[in-house]
């Protein structure tokens, strides 16, 4: 009785004969996986030049455009508004650190394993790599806190500030945050849309199916 032998095919053959959808795909995935390095790479660059060339509670550069914005140096021993900078350090580590680890992990696990990336969800990965940024601060200068060094002048309207919300407004100047934080905000914020947008397009094709 003769026996067959298969040829293991390599990961590259392997890939040829996927679907072209899986194979875009992994291309993106890949894509997203150097473009995330990337921008941890700058965002801990500028940090370390923030605290090696401005001294905490300084500003480096002076005021741009009358006051609108300044580079600066401030550390944020707590998360976004000052959020919990009272709880103990062992509660801190906890909340900020390991659980966030854990979230970070999830989704990167979500995205690299997960058979379909829709459109709108690699925009997504600027919410990833920019939580990924500031747990390298809370991990290494867990003590001193996360850099801050963007400064920007806010509305400062003193009639809200007693309204929930609008409350906002009434900043001097915008809570100091860093690049990190930028790419948090913008990729939650287009997530969330893209979730909105799909899940409004799947209702009105459902109603026009009937």
């Amino acid at each position: 009785m003769a026996i067959i032998k298969k040829n293991k095919l390599s990961f590259k053959e392997k890939v040829k004969l996927w679907p072209v959808t899986a194979r875009e795909n992994l291309r993106l995935k890949i894509t997203l996986l150097c473009v995330s390095v990337f921008f941890i790479f700058l965002d801990q660059l500028s940090k370390i030049l923030v605290v090696h060339f401005i001294p905490e509670g300084g500003s480096g550069f002076g005021k741009i455009y009358e006051g609108f914005f300044s580079v600066c140096h401030v550390r944020n021993r707590a998360i976004a508004f000052s959020i919990g900078r009272n709880l103990p350090d062992h509660f801190k580590f906890l909340l900020f650190v390991v659980l966030t680890v854990i979230a970070m992990a999830g989704l990167v696990l979500y995205y690299f394993v997960g058979r379909d990336l829709k459109k709108y969800n690699y925009y997504a990965f600027m919410f990833i790599f920019g939580g990924i940024g500031n747990i390298l601060d809370r991990i290494f200068r867990f003590s001193n806190g996360v850099v801050d060094w963007l400064d920007f002048k806010w509305f400062n309207l003193t009639q809200f500030d007693n309204v929930f919300l609008l409350k906002l407004l009434s900043f001097k100047r915008w809570p100091t945050f860093n690049f990190a934080d930028s790419c948090v905000v913008v990729g939650a914020c287009i997530l969330i849309v893209g979730m909105i947008v799909e899940d409004v397009m799947k209702r009105k094709a459902k109603k026009l199916s009937k």
